[in-house]
């Protein structure tokens, strides 16, 4: 086979389970290797990743899983039901009593998902943190 083929043939495959999973439904693992403070404009190279639970849940696991944070979600906005074409969900979520949002979206056909955290607090934003989502991979149940 020759290398346009499987890489042909690998993107294909990508797309198609990319459009078989469901945000809404799925446990989906989001790994992400970077990412940029929205306040001082810092970009960081973190290995960590996301877990969203469907509409019940999402945790931001660091550091190898050694520190995990879980958020309740409350309730959710927004129709993606194709991940591999430009979208977005967004999460109002619940953490040790304050609430915020998190966003998952792919802005562009060209562009990566990223996910975007906002915890207001006196007008200001204490989460900042805008990450890059290296891949994605839905978890079997």
């Amino acid at each position: 086979m020759s290398r346009f083929a499987f890489l042909g043939l690998l993107v294909a495959t990508t797309t198609l389970v990319q459009a078989q999973t469901n945000i809404a439904r799925d446990t989906i693992l989001w790994r992400v290797d970077s990412f940029r403070d929205t306040s001082s404009g810092e970009e960081l190279t973190i290995g960590s990743g996301f877990t969203t639970f469907g509409k019940n849940a999402i945790e931001w696991s660091q550091q190898s899983g050694e520190f995990v944070m879980r958020f309740e979600i409350t309730s959710t906005s927004g129709h993606w039901p194709d991940l591999s074409v430009p979208g977005s969900t967004n999460y109002k979520v619940r953490y040790r009593g304050r609430t915020g949002v998190i966003r998952i979206v792919k802005p562009g056909p060209l562009d990566d998902v990223k996910i975007e955290l906002e915890f207001l607090e006196r007008g200001a934003n204490t989460m900042p943190f805008v990450f890059h989502v290296q891949q994605f991979v839905k978890k079997s149940s």
